[in-house]
């Protein structure tokens, strides 16, 4: 279960990146759907960072401690990007969620070979 989530999360990710590259290109503001797609993100890699720490009360645990480390990192990193760039233009907000977003991916894949 733990492993679907985190593949879920890629696929949030991937849907956010997209979304916000579509934004960059057409310099338009977030609209509803960058909010969604940034929510479904955050609850399904929430929930795969609930089902590790499940794992880990269990008894499980991860090939390496940075585990831990990538986890709050792909957790923060695009409510932290965002925060910065809120009173930024629509094409500097879309461009640092499209760089967060790929950051994201990047720590998720490094999940995978750490877990």
């Amino acid at each position: 279960m733990h492993r679907w989530l985190a593949t879920a999360s890629i696929l949030a990710v991937i849907l956010v990146g997209l979304e916000a590259g579509w934004r960059t290109w057409r310099r338009t503001p977030p609209a509803t759907p960058a909010g969604r797609f940034e929510a479904l993100f955050l609850i399904v890699l929430g929930a795969s960072i609930a089902g590790g720490l499940g794992l880990l009360a269990g008894g499980g645990r991860p090939g390496e401690v940075l585990h831990f480390v990538y986890a709050i990192v792909a957790l923060g990193a695009l409510p932290v990007a965002n925060s910065l760039a809120k009173r930024t233009g629509s094409r500097a907000q879309g461009l640092t969620t499209l760089v967060a977003a790929v950051v994201t991916l990047a720590v998720i894949a490094r999940l995978f070979g750490t877990g």
